[in-house]
């Protein structure tokens, strides 16, 4: 049973942008399933395959944890980033990255796989646990959780008073220029930041190979890599100079 309700929960989350608070899941759970108390509980802490942000409300009724608190689909699963005909065997899905992240300008002429069904990632899905999702769930849980398919948020950028902080590459650098605060949820100055909080101004390149929708929830896709990653990223960010 565990194992069914952990499928049916992934899967309702990535149907829903990756996360939803835990409210909702749950009522999405019990309009399917009568999950005891004790299956819930190894589901949602299951830290494989869930991350959690915790929210204020109280704990009420058989709820298990706060109403408010935002569940977020997990997974280890990874992009294999070798070139084409370099990897005999990994654990990762042999897919154009471009693909997953929705608009491969190559098509059919591209060189990397375009195929869930391709024997390899099939088996690939099989050993997550993973071969239910659709494509478009599947993709989105890569992207919040596969760093290859994300652009870098540049620290150097959110360091330091200057208008690019203390970026040496100002205008050619790689890496987003963005209030990294701002993608966590977390930053306090609101429209008064001296970091941007704009990623269309951050340009298309970074963004090559993202469907137009995707690059409309961007912000929701990078606020659950951070919660997934974690306290290690945020005290990165926390550094002398961020501050107003």
């Amino acid at each position: 049973m565990t194992s069914v309700i952990s499928k049916f929960v992934t899967k309702t989350l990535c149907e829903h942008q990756g996360c939803l608070d835990f409210k909702q899941l749950d009522e999405k759970i019990a309009q399917s399933f009568t999950v005891a108390h004790q299956v819930l509980r190894s589901v949602v802490f299951d830290d494989s395959k869930i991350a959690i942000q915790e929210g204020k409300q109280k704990i009420v009724g058989r709820q298990i944890i706060s109403p408010d608190s935002l569940i977020v689909a997990k997974t280890s699963l990874r992009l294999c980033q070798k070139k084409p005909g370099e990897c005999a065997q990994c654990n990762g899905l042999h897919l154009c990255r471009y693909y997953v992240c929705g608009d491969c300008n190559f098509g059919a002429k591209c060189n990397k796989p375009h195929s869930l069904a391709f024997p390899y990632n099939a088996a690939v899905l099989k050993i997550y646990c993973l071969q239910d999702l659709t494509e478009k769930q599947l993709f989105q849980l890569l992207m919040q959780n596969d760093p290859y398919l994300l652009p870098e948020i540049c620290t150097h950028y959110n360091k330091g008073n200057g208008l690019h902080g203390v970026c040496k590459f100002t205008t050619s650098c790689t890496k987003l220029h963005i209030c990294q605060h701002f993608l966590q949820g977390d930053c306090r100055f609101g429209a008064s930041c001296k970091r941007t909080h704009n990623l269309d101004a951050n340009g298309t390149k970074s963004f090559r190979g993202f469907s137009q929708e995707n690059i409309t929830n961007l912000l929701q896709i990078y606020r659950n890599k951070f919660i997934i990653t974690g306290p290690q990223e945020r005290q990165a960010s926390a550094v002398p100079g961020k501050d107003l």
